[in-house]
């Protein structure tokens, strides 16, 4: 079980508390080498033979009250497309639901439920997304005060796209998280002379349940990345308006990592390139109660020069950080998985599987695309593992073949 603190709450929303637990399901751990480069075949994803990048995966409710996951990911174009520097073109949003008690281990019990937000949904709202911006990348969505909440980014200049990415929600109060998305309005991060890169936000990921004051409220905060590989972008945050869920109650600060490992370099900021960044309490990764902190920063981090430390490979890996305080400072505490030998990205999501008690870590990898060459299509897609923890210390999570083989 995962424990908690005396004093402390569990981090399990409003709706689960509520709900019916789901049958226990029991899964055995696949034979299969640990550390191995992917054949990018359907049968090694939970996205099947869909590409899936940029994984968020959360629990989310049924109508029969049942909890699940649900998981919702970019869709690469896999039609060469000549994009300038983009290199990642995208317009869908697309979800797959865990069929309820099933085994998140097999790809057949994720069923691909369709698209819930599109860019045209954009072009058509006037906020300066032309049509073939094609950067819909890296949704953050959430079910909190019983609706699903869904950030998704895109540019407003096809010709800036290092400083012209903004983030704007949608909102669904149907409970199948596929229909209803409307468009809310634009995430306001900040005056551009201001922030990081002229306002560059991508990446959002919401987050709930922590502790801040006053001490027990559901306060959602806003991670996100400020920049990207050009202008070695960072990570901010800030504490959203439960009103709107758009304005936050003061300008968003970029997020201070200390003791970040020498071994991944700094590029121009004075650190690594960050990116995909996602925010959890201590609980919600499975971690012991002894651990000296309360919040976990998950994020992508790419090696300025070289392998990233004790890894095999000079692609992004993820790692983490930790604080006591929400807004930081926060301190790195190393490497969670390291990058993969055949594609330059790499994003994760970590959720509580009540199913089975297990802490699921999503993330995506594909086969050799060179970030770089315009016309090379990406097929990512979405794999998973465990979070497992050695004491007070989370163990490095393999890449494999096999979906589940560290758990």
């Amino acid at each position: 079980m995962i424990r908690r603190r005396p004093g402390t709450r569990v981090t399990v929303p409003r709706w689960a508390r509520r709900a019916a637990l789901v049958a226990a399901v029991v899964v055995t751990a696949s034979i299969g080498a640990a550390d191995v480069a992917y054949a990018d075949t359907p049968g090694g994803a939970i996205t099947g033979s869909r590409v899936g990048s940029d994984p968020e995966l959360i629990q989310c409710p049924t109508a029969s009250g049942a909890i699940t996951l649900c998981l919702y990911t970019s869709e690469d174009l896999t039609n060469p497309w000549p994009m300038g520097q983009n290199y990642y073109p995208m317009q869908n949003t697309e979800m797959f639901q865990l069929t309820p008690g099933t085994d998140a281990s097999d790809p057949a019990n994720w069923v691909f439920k369709g698209y819930n937000v599109a860019e045209g949904q954009l072009n058509a709202q006037g906020v300066g997304v032309l049509t073939n911006s094609l950067h819909l990348w890296a949704p953050g969505v959430r079910y909190f005060n019983n609706a699903y909440y869904e950030y998704v980014p895109d540019v407003v200049n096809m010709n800036d796209e290092s400083h012209s990415s903004r983030i704007w929600l949608f909102k669904s109060t149907n409970i199948d998280g596929i229909h209803g998305f409307t468009f809310q309005g634009l995430v306001h991060t900040g005056l551009p002379q201001i922030q990081a890169n002229q306002g560059y936000a991508s990446d959002p990921m919401l987050t709930s349940n922590l502790w801040s004051t006053p001490a027990g409220s559901d306060d959602p905060y806003l991670v996100y990345a400020n920049g990207d590989n050009s202008n070695c972008g960072g990570i901010s945050m800030g504490q959203l308006n439960h009103n709107d869920m758009m304005n936050f109650f003061s300008t968003p600060w970029q997020v201070v990592i200390e003791g970040v490992d020498p071994g991944l370099g700094t590029c121009m900021g004075g650190h690594p390139y960050m990116e995909g960044p996602a925010l959890y309490s201590w609980d919600e990764v499975g971690a012991p109660w002894e651990v000296p902190w309360w919040y976990m920063l998950e994020f992508a981090v790419k090696p300025n020069a070289g392998n990233a430390p004790g890894c095999d490979s000079s692609n992004e890996a993820i790692a983490y950080a930790t604080a006591w305080n929400v807004g930081g400072p926060y301190t790195y505490g190393g490497i969670l998985m390291c990058g993969s030998s055949t594609e330059w990205t790499t994003q994760a999501s970590i959720v509580h599987h009540v199913s089975n008690d297990k802490i699921l870590f999503a993330y995506h990898d594909g086969a050799a695309a060179t970030q770089g060459s315009p016309g090379v299509p990406h097929t990512r897609k979405t794999h998973l593992q465990c979070l497992t923890w050695n004491g007070i210390t989370p163990n490095v999570i393999p890449r494999s073949v096999w979906n589940m083989s560290n758990c």
